[in-house]
């Protein structure tokens, strides 16, 4: 374990614990590397074992030369870049690593990235971030946050299950999210050429209506509508009303206390189509299911193939967005709501509830209900989790849209059948 500097190859003599670029370096455990501004060739990080050497890259002052830096082998390496430092033509290829950890400041320009093709990448940006050139993070489950005002020409960020989150005013071209089950979150003012979720189950969320995202699956994190009357220990409570340690009513576990609670106003005038509420009327999955007008965010998963709801369609208990039943009679998007207060309640688990007498799910905390929220909020809740693995587990095997349709299509077409015969 010890620091150096790495510094031009033609700098003669070395100084104390200095290292030319322009040849491979083999990196041990706990390493520090200093990247000195004079260079001008590339540079290379390599170890061999398991487990992966863990060491640090730091950028602490720019440099315009035209350079490579590799990273190769079993490394995982955590590069930070300070404040205001300009990197346009530094290329950190990470490709063949284990991993890498960025951590970037603000007010940063840096040239092209390539995260690991197989291990997971962290990255951490400041605002005010700059780069004209491809970022790919490749595959692994990568976790990616820019800070406000970032510009971006290409993001890739390849197989594995990525949560990608934006701040405000965001410029950019493509992003893609390619393979994975993949969480993207974009705040306001967002000037983009095309957000594409790609494979996989995926989710967009943003303050603001896009017209420009394609192939996610859900838009948002889950939630009801003020005024949702929910089975308490305490009776029917109305959903703004609860608050954290109230016990709700669970199909599965009996009561179980809300461990966070929160609402908020939103504005729905910019939202598409698809984005609005989710009216399911009274009696819509079942006699007395809902008991009343249950209003829902449009991916709010509701309880079907048992307790009565669409209990012929699916062949056992299965979650399915509620936008997915808009093809049933009655249920639709509420088009004409101008705003909306939507209430989020949690438990230590996954559960199903019973909102307006119908079996439906509290929040499941994934990575993109946590990426959108405030860094001590997320503390809190994470503090308050005794099993972080159960809190992110669905209670209940999830179908997509197409899939929730698939069944409900299939089973009228089987009563037609079975009423013409």
């Amino acid at each position: 374990m010890a620091t150096y500097t790495i510094v031009d190859m033609n700098k003669d003599p070395l100084g104390p614990d200095e290292i030319h670029a322009g040849s491979i370096i083999e990196v041990t455990d706990g390493d520090v590397y200093i990247m000195d501004p004079s260079i001008g060739h590339d540079v290379t990080f390599n170890a061999t074992g398991n487990p992966p050497a863990q060491f640090d890259v730091q950028f602490n002052e720019s440099n315009a030369s035209v350079v490579k830096v590799n990273f190769t082998g079993d490394v995982i390496p955590t590069i930070s870049v300070a404040d205001g430092v300009q990197l346009p033509d530094v290329d950190l290829m990470g490709t063949n690593s284990s991993g890498m950890n960025l951590m970037v400041g603000d007010n940063v320009v840096m040239g092209k990235l390539f995260g690991s093709s197989t291990g997971a990448d962290n990255i951490l940006v400041g605002d005010g971030f700059f780069t004209d050139q491809d970022w790919n993070t490749g595959g692994g489950n990568d976790t990616i946050r820019f800070g406000h005002d970032a510009t971006l020409k290409h993001l890739k960020s390849g197989a594995g299950d990525d949560v990608l989150y934006f701040g405000n005013n965001l410029t950019a071209g493509d992003i893609q999210t390619e393979g994975g089950d993949d969480n993207v979150y974009v705040g306001r003012n967002a000037s983009t050429a095309k957000i594409d979720g790609g494979n996989g189950t995926d989710s967009y969320r943003s303050p603001e209506s896009s017209s420009n995202t394609q192939n996610f699956e859900s838009t948002a994190v889950v939630c009801y509508a003020a005024g949702t009357l929910i089975k308490t220990d305490r009776g029917l409570r109305p959903v703004e009303a609860i608050q954290q340690g109230e016990r709700l009513r669970t199909l599965d576990h009996g009561f179980q206390p809300v461990i966070w609670s929160r609402a908020s106003q939103h504005d729905l005038r910019d939202f598409r189509r698809e984005q609005h509420p989710v009216l399911i009327p009274a009696g819509a999955l079942g006699p007395g299911l809902p008991r009343r007008n249950l209003i829902v965010s449009p991916q709010h998963r509701i309880l079907v193939g048992g307790q009565g709801q669409l209990q012929g369609c699916f062949p056992s208990e299965v979650f399915v967005p509620a936008k997915a039943l808009t093809i049933l009679p009655g249920v639709r998007h509420m088009l004409g709501r101008k705003e909306i207060t939507w209430v989020h309640l949690l438990c230590q688990a996954h559960e199903v509830i019973f909102a307006e007498g119908c079996a439906s799910e509290s929040l499941l905390l994934g990575p993109m209900s946590l990426a959108t929220l405030g860094e001590e909020e997320r503390a809190r809740i994470l503090g308050a989790l005794r099993n972080p693995i159960a809190s992110k587990t669905p209670a209940r095997a999830c179908l997509t849209l197409t899939e929730t349709r698939e069944f409900i299509e299939a089973n009228v077409k089987s009563r037609a059948r079975v009423g013409a015969a």
